[in-house]
């Protein structure tokens, strides 16, 4: 039994239907992995850095916008006493390397000297981000730096 034109004309409309996807498929499959080839190859080149990170000391730093440790932070500590008890003075001491980049900006921060709480360098290092330097400069050109604060707190 010889099948009919109409049913012959379907088949071959299906089978020309499915190479066209197939191939559409294909070359969008081959578009995008060129695509993610070449931004991953641009995520690459932008992790060289621009140019050397220099080690300022302290007193070069100048703040724009200083950090403001204040009772919110003496609360994070557990620094609220018992009224019928008198506090007596805790001291922590804390060291931060902070990367400033161009524009003064903290773009990093690493934990040198720990308060020994998670929480309380946590605070710190929270607020230490909100703030801003006057961007560091050598040989007239602004340059990022990185630069080590020492925090003495007392409550």
């Amino acid at each position: 039994m010889m099948p009919t034109t109409t049913t012959a004309l379907k088949r071959h409309l299906k089978i020309r239907l499915r190479l066209t996807i197939i191939s559409a498929l294909t070359k969008a499959m081959l578009v995008l992995s060129i695509f993610s080839a070449h931004i991953a190859n641009a995520e690459i080149a932008d992790l060289s850095p621009a140019q050397p990170v220099i080690q300022f000391a302290t007193s070069d730093a100048k703040w724009l916008r200083q950090p403001s440790f204040n009772n919110r932070h003496i609360r994070a500590l557990g620094g609220c006493c018992d009224p019928e008890e008198p506090c007596k003075k805790k001291r922590v001491q804390m060291e931060f390397l902070l990367r400033v980049n161009q524009e003064g900006k903290v773009a990093n921060i690493t934990v040198l000297k720990s308060s020994g709480s998670d929480r309380i360098d946590s605070g710190f290092e929270k607020e230490l981000r909100r703030s801003l330097f006057k961007p560091f400069r050598k040989d007239s050109k602004t340059v990022v730096g990185n630069v080590t604060i020492p925090i003495v707190f007392e409550y």
